[in-house]
């Protein structure tokens, strides 16, 4: 129990920043529907819940070994090993990734249970908080085109209407309940109908939306990782986009994205948030401790009125679909990674006599040192950081208008541009801009019109098409070649030749071997330091001087000179001419020395 609480935990603290990467990535270049968006926070919020606790290699035990921190030595030793099989190359053993001592499991548990229990109290609390705001509320009447508008919203996905009820703790509309969910609005809210229609029927949008529940759900399933920092920024994506699916449903449901962004900018005035330049103040205390879901949660309203004014974009399904699968590749690279990459730490056991092990013949190469180094950089995850709130910069150009937040001010300035369409620009000057300035605004925005037709004409090129249709190929022949049985068949013989190298190494042969090679080597060591190696070699390194000393005395210089003029005497060519005439006087010699050859029988002999 100790060693999986432990891998948890462990495995949790650097696989939850790659899941809130991936989905960070996703969402940003996903270009998703808000419903869709918030469906995949969740997603990656569950993700981020389970993944520790699954280790991709038990449950397919021939994907990889588990994580160990082997040193280089051992590297290049089965670099060299895989290279040239050999049995004198010894293989060392691998240490374990993580040790941890035998206390550090009780710790884990005390406090893992602690922020468990804590936490479990803070949720029974905020139960408790969300019956008292019903409990201490009081029926509302809603003027009738408003009751009327949430009946028929309701009615469209199956739904009873949720009661309202106002409440002298709330200063914001809000949705408390996951079973029977009830409205909230503050006590004399002093609103416009319109305005009471678009805060309720973005409350009417999460009790259809089961978001109370449904956030309640998340709580439960995040407690044993709740510690840690990366799972808020997945706790805020969830929120972020609930908010902006929740608005998407209201804006439908009034028929315009425009009336409900300024219904949002009044209410906002209403209730005393902040300007629109800003993030909208924090959850009251009351609604937070009931973890209610209301219009102004902990959400930017900036952002979501750039969402609602953002002309929808139109892309090629093609380029789309490229893209969704691109990042669903990275995605799945990543957790798979994650999984694959499962740690599991090993506890600390009571000191026992240390096995004699073989050393390797050779020191590892300094590029294996090199590799391993590399491999190790590899490995660290990235950790996943929450993007930090900040004014942002903007165009948006929608029916013929133009609202610029160029400074992220809070001065709205409209005018009629020379093209006649109607600019709205928000600054930090309140003096009315001069025609200079729109002259520049009205360029800023032809410029960004160019460069977005530049880019849509590059987007919808053949050749950016062409690209990915080769990048598309070149994945599919990349997946074949893992897939087919040739590079199956070399990973099985890879595997059966580590198997046999794990024999050899493990054999008693081997270690025999070792056994002899180290006495030969002590042997070795032992002449090398005796007192009769060392004096030959004082007696050759002796002679040596001597013969270096005579090599050099003047004495064998004259001997070399001589010789060298001998050897000078002996070219030159009136020797070479006497030792011609020399040759030739043998030869007669040797001719008048010879015998006469015998006459035949009969013959008359030579007169004397």
């Amino acid at each position: 129990m100790r060693e999986l609480l432990a891998g948890y935990l462990v495995n949790a603290a650097w696989q939850i920043p790659v899941v809130a990467l991936c989905a960070l990535l996703v969402s940003r270049f996903g270009s998703l529907s808000p419903q869709a968006r918030n469906r995949l926070w969740l997603l990656f919020l569950g993700i981020a819940a389970v993944l520790p606790a699954v280790s991709l290699a038990a449950l397919l035990p021939h994907a990889a070994p588990s994580v160990a921190r082997v040193p280089a030595d051992a590297v290049a030793a089965a670099a060299f090993e895989i290279a040239t099989p050999s049995p004198d190359v010894l293989l060392p053993t691998a240490k374990p990734a993580l040790e941890l001592s035998a206390g550090s499991a009780w710790a884990m548990a005390v406090l893992s249970a602690a922020v468990v229990l804590l936490l479990i109290v803070r949720l029974s609390l905020a139960a408790l908080a969300a019956r008292r705001l019903v409990r201490q509320s009081r029926p509302v009447v809603l003027p009738p085109c408003v009751a009327r508008d949430l009946e028929r919203l309701a009615q469209g996905h199956g739904r009873i209407a949720a009661p309202v009820r106002s409440s002298a703790r709330v200063s914001s509309p809000a949705v408390v309940g996951a079973l029977s969910p009830v409205i909230l609005i503050p006590d004399g809210l002093a609103v416009t109908d319109e305005d009471l229609r678009a805060a309720l029927l973005h409350e009417m949008a999460h009790v259809i939306r089961h978001d109370y529940a449904v956030n309640l759900a998340c709580e439960v399933l995040t407690l044993p990782v709740c510690w840690h920092p990366a799972l808020m920024a997945l706790k805020a994506g969830v929120a972020k986009s609930r908010e902006l699916a929740c608005d998407a449903m209201a804006a439908e449901a009034l028929g315009s994205s425009k009336t409900y962004a300024r219904r949002l900018v009044s209410l906002a005035q209403s209730l005393g948030s902040q300007t629109l330049g800003g993030p909208v103040n924090t959850t009251p205390a009351p609604l937070h401790a009931a973890l209610a879901v209301g219009l102004f949660g902990r959400s930017d309203l900036e952002d979501r009125l750039m969402h609602l004014m953002k002309p929808k974009d139109i892309e090629a399904p093609a380029l789309r679909a490229a893209r969704l699968c691109g990042l669903a590749a990275i995605g799945a690279g990543l957790l798979g990674s994650a999984a694959l990459l499962h740690v599991t730490p090993v506890f600390a056991q009571p000191a026992s006599p240390a096995p004699v092990t073989a050393q390797p013949l050779a020191p590892a190469s300094p590029a294996a040192k090199t590799a391993v180094s590399q491999a190790e950089k590899d490995a660290v995850k990235p950790q996943a950081v929450a993007p930090s709130a900040r004014k942002h910069r903007g165009i948006i150009i929608n029916d013929g208008d133009v609202i610029m937040n160029g400074d992220g001010g809070d001065f709205r300035h409209t005018f009629k541009a020379s093209d006649g369409r109607t600019f709205t620009v928000y600054t930090d000057d309140a003096k009315d801009p001069s025609p200079e300035q729109q002259k520049a605004w009205e360029d800023q925005v032809k410029t960004a019109e160019a460069r977005a037709a530049a880019a849509v004409a590059r987007v919808n090129s053949p050749e950016f098409k062409a690209r990915i249709a080769a990048a598309t190929a070149r994945a599919a022949e990349a997946e074949a070649r893992v897939n087919s049985p040739e590079f199956k068949a070399r990973i099985a013989a890879a595997q059966a030749h580590a198997a046999d190298v794990e024999k050899r190494v493990n054999s008693a042969e081997f270690k025999a071997k070792i056994a002899a090679a180290a006495a030969r080597g002590a042997e070795a060591e032992a002449r090398v330091n005796s007192p009769e190696f060392k004096a030959r070699i004082a007696a050759i390194q002796a002679h040596a001087a001597d013969v270096e000393k005579m090599v050099n005395s003047p004495e064998f210089k004259a001997r070399i000179a001589r010789a060298a003029e001998a050897g000078a005497r002996f070219n030159t060519p009136e020797f070479k001419e006497r030792m011609e005439r020399m040759e030739r006087r043998i030869e007669e010699f040797e001719r008048d020395e010879a015998p006469a050859a015998p006459s035949a029988p009969g013959a008359p002999k030579p007169a004397s």
